[in-house]
């Protein structure tokens, strides 16, 4: 048999493969993901009664997410990127057994970060969510202190994905980003 030809043959392909099967997961997710938030949205929607009630829900909850996204994403303090880089350049090395303390001291930083802003967004959620809505305050206070809640786990949850991406492994940060 003839040897296989093109970009996608023997060692010189591989990493070829690899970006075409990490591209085909991500473009998968990125379909589970909007098909999944279509339906979410229809759901908590129709759920809430309806008309008004019902898209009047919709943007409580879309508000307190937007939110908690937004404020871990300014809490991570760029120790996200820090763990994918650091434990990249350890691997790199052939140095393994420091990847834990790179992840470790990113994983301190943005706790101490993202609880801090977590707690101070639970404390003020009041004044927030009184600026943020006029018809249905309580609502969306009880929405932001959910978010400030939120905010150490997802930030917390981006660092850890950062150092497994450091390692090569992008499956575990498409699951939760698209899933």
């Amino acid at each position: 048999a003839a040897a296989p030809t093109g970009v996608f043959a023997g060692t010189e392909g591989k990493d070829f493969r690899v970006l075409a099967a990490g591209t085909a997961q991500n473009i998968i997710g990125l379909g589970v993901f909007v098909i999944g938030t279509f339906a979410a949205n229809i759901l908590i929607a129709r759920s809430f009664g309806g008309g008004a009630a019902g898209a009047t829900a919709l943007g409580i909850v879309t508000l307190g997410t937007q939110f908690a996204f937004i404020a871990a994403a300014g809490t991570r303090m760029g120790m996200d990127m820090a763990s994918v880089r650091y434990v990249a350049i350890e691997l790199g090395a052939g140095r393994p057994g420091a990847v834990r303390v790179v992840v470790a001291r990113a994983v301190l930083i943005a706790f101490g970060v993202s609880a801090a802003i977590g707690a101070l967004t639970v404390a003020l959620a009041t004044p927030i969510g009184t600026a943020l809505s006029k018809e249905d305050s309580a609502a969306t206070i009880a929405s932001i202190r959910a978010a400030g809640v939120a905010i150490p786990f997802i930030a917390l949850t981006y660092v850890w994905l950062g150092g497994s991406r450091g390692m090569k492994a992008m499956r575990h940060t498409l699951y939760v980003q698209w899933v």
